[in-house]
């Protein structure tokens, strides 16, 4: 069999064993007939169509059904089926030769797509000419739409086209009851061309929840895989996929634990060599890749060569990083039964940990948003893969006013200021904060302070909160420090104690942010960029396309001491949740924006690696690296380990999750109202339930 061009291989799946998949099967003798389109109710139950046979009813030459029902719980293999109610299409293949093609249950709903076929030419294959589609809302008991008849220009039809459009349409399944569906459209699969199988081209159609029975609804997709469009105009639509002779039905199903398409499809003529190719997408409409291809499928030997092949919801499981799944197709022995096989595929990198994407997640999504907002949020905007997921603000917030980022400030100033002056050679993390601190070259204890030491909380310095105490009632240094009495960095650098040897303990200390920004603004002194603003704005925000009206440092402006103005990176700023959020986008690529180098992805990693981090001592707190936190010792058990954070008083966060392509924004006031250590609060209402709702 010649091969057919090939999408590229797919990034997040691979099939194993597909040699051995060549011939692995198992024949269901119970269960006769071919095609065999599957769904998962939402009782339950599995409903199949069968073709050309009697299901599992006694076999008697009078009883051949057209197309039939059965029913069936549980997972293959074992499985009982039994005969359901369907409307009569005809005795076997007498004409108008109908034959089940695609079922959906959804919102206690099935619908019924059958096709009708034609002898073609002598020697050729038969034609799929047209669809018609059954409803019962009664879970098959009755049905609407079965006129069936000798005469089949009385009959009622849903697609029936010039050029025979929509001839085999199949309906995308999504979890039981498609409540894993990731939006409120049903999608509908069809081959173009009107060829029983080995097709070439596989379009693609949709309709609103609650209106597929509707006609007039449906919209064809008629753009790219880059640039989807929709048409309501049959006649405009543009294929999904294109594999010169390898469309047959085009069974899709969702994976929702993947937030993948899983597409399975066989090649060849009808009685020939069959070739069975498995594809996957992050979108209904692709781009497809390839996760493997059995070929040939089916031994060959007594009439084995498969064909169409359908993909059962509820046959598909997670095993570590594995994905399991049981597929049903029928073949061309002489008398056609239920067949079904297993299959496993790799889980790639790319695709482990991913969060599913559906109704019941984004109910979910809704209530955490309800619940912070109850709990005195202002801002909460979650996106994933770029796509936002929730964008829901107090009122009178919304996502470009500012927002005061309390010590959410160490990493949008402190931390991002830091990583671009790595990236350009002016300081280094491991440099002595002496070099940029004269005063500090004679004392024992600070002239060993390291930059990386004060942008990680193990410089030593002590903290200036004190006691729970509100700032303005502070005593001495500590007061004098939030009062900027004369400035916070004098009395940073000259009188706040080092309580233990730098390096030795993380103590969290906000002296230690200001003695951060007095050695990065010494190190910009004489540059193009001589302070923070400037180099923020010019490297960092400006880049990313966030205006200089979004954000302000340094409280009520820069402190001017010894010739260097020096703003506060660790507190003191606002932002809007909508730079904040530009930020986390922008490490989460690794320092990229729209393609475009904004902070050297060396540098990036370096300041994530843990090792040289000190050990918390605070309860539920994760790992200090320079200017930020991560989860590289599992703090939060539920939340996976390459997460980094930044946050503030009043819980001002942003969370960040590469594996998950997750990027998390919430601005507010103090979760729990004080009544929890601070990071346990932040675990206990925002990310416990945030990861929940994502991963389920």
């Amino acid at each position: 069999m010649a091969e057919p061009a090939r999408p590229p291989a797919s990034p997040v799946l691979r099939l194993r064993d597909a040699a051995a998949a060549s011939t692995a099967g198992v024949r269901c003798e119970g269960l006769d007939g071919d095609n065999w389109p599957v769904t998962w109710a939402e009782d339950g139950w599995l409903y199949a169509a069968y073709g050309d046979g009697w299901g599992c009813r006694p076999i008697l030459p009078a009883t051949k059904r057209n197309t039939g029902l059965v029913r069936w719980r549980g997972n293959l293999p074992g499985l009982e089926a039994e005969e359901w109610d369907c409307p009569w299409f005809g005795a076997g293949a007498q004409p108008p030769n109908m034959k089940g093609c695609g079922l959906l249950a959804t919102g206690g709903v099935l619908y019924h797509f059958l096709r009708y076929q034609v002898d073609g030419a002598p020697g050729a294959s038969r034609l799929q000419v047209a669809a018609k589609l059954i409803v019962s809302g009664d879970g098959g008991r009755t049905w609407s739409g079965d006129d069936y008849g000798a005469d089949p220009e009385a009959m009622e039809w849903f697609f029936r086209e010039p050029d025979r459009a929509f001839h085999t349409p199949t309906f995308l399944q999504a979890g039981r009851g498609y409540a894993d569906a990731p939006d409120d459209f049903v999608y509908l699969y069809a081959p173009r061309e009107a060829r029983r199988r080995a097709n070439d081209r596989l379009d693609l159609a949709r309709v609103p929840l609650g209106r597929v029975a509707q006609r007039e609804a449906y919209e064809f997709f008629a753009g790219t895989a880059d640039h989807p469009v929709w048409s309501a105009q049959i006649d405009g639509r543009q294929p999904v996929l294109a594999l010169p002779g390898g469309v047959s039905s085009g069974d899709v199903v969702y994976v929702a634990g993947l937030d993948r398409y899983l597409l399975a499809t066989c090649g060849g003529l009808e009685g020939g060599a069959s070739r069975l190719m498995l594809l996957d997408a992050p979108r209904p409409w692709g781009p497809w890749t390839v996760c493997g291809v059995v070929d040939p499928w089916g031994t060959g030997a007594g009439g084995d060569r498969r064909y169409d092949p359908r993909l059962p919801a509820c046959c598909i499981r997670h095993a570590g990083s594995e994905l399991e799944l049981t597929i049903v197709y029928s073949d061309r022995r002489p008398s056609d039964k239920l067949n079904w096989q297993d299959l496993r595929l790799e889980i790639l990198p790319a695709g482990r940990g991913r969060p599913a994407r559906g109704r019941a997640q984004a109910a979910a999504l809704r209530a955490v948003s309800a619940d912070l907002l109850a709990l005195g949020t202002d801002a909460l905007q979650v996106e994933c893969g770029g796509e936002a997921l929730v964008a829901d603000y107090a009122p009178g917030w919304h996502a470009d006013r500012r927002h005061g980022a309390a010590s959410l400030t160490k990493l949008l100033v402190g931390g991002l200021s830091l990583m671009a002056a790595v990236g350009l050679g002016r300081i280094g993390l491991e440099d002595a904060a002496c070099r940029y601190v004269p005063a500090w070259r004679g004392d024992p204890l600070r002239s060993a302070i390291t930059v990386r030491q004060l942008a990680t909380h193990a410089s030593g310095l002590e903290d200036a909160e004190a006691g729970g105490l509100p700032h303005a009632a502070l005593p001495g240094w500590r007061g004098a420090f939030w009062r900027r009495d004369p400035d916070p960095f004098t009395i940073a650098r000259d009188q706040v104690p080092v309580a233990c040897a730098p390096g030795t303990r993380c103590l969290y200390s906000n002296p230690g942010f200001a003695m951060l920004a007095y050695c990065l603004t010494a190190a910009l002194r004489g540059t193009a960029e001589p302070d923070l603003r400037t180099l923020l704005a010019q490297r960092v925000y400006r880049p990313l396309g966030v205006p200089d009206e979004a954000w302000t440092i340094g409280y009520d402006g820069p402190t001017a001491l010894e010739g260097l103005n020096l703003y506060a990176s660790w507190g003191g700023a606002s932002f809007t949740p909508r730079a904040v959020a530009a930020a986390g986008r922008m490490l989460l690529q690794g320092g990229a924006w729209a393609g475009r180098e904004v902070l050297p992805p060396p540098v990036v990693q370096d300041f994530l690696d843990d090792r040289a981090a000190p050990q918390p001592e605070e309860a539920d707190a994760p790992l200090a690296v320079p200017g930020l936190y991560v989860n590289a010792d599992g703090a939060w058990p539920e939340v996976p380990r390459d997460a980094f954070i930044g946050a503030g008083a009043g819980h001002q966060t942003l969370l960040v999750v590469p594996s998950l392509q997750l990027v998390a924004v919430r601005m507010g006031q103090s979760l729990g109202g004080g009544a929890m250590p601070f990071w346990s609060a932040l675990r206990r209402h925002l990310l416990a339930p945030l990861m929940a709702a994502l991963l389920g």
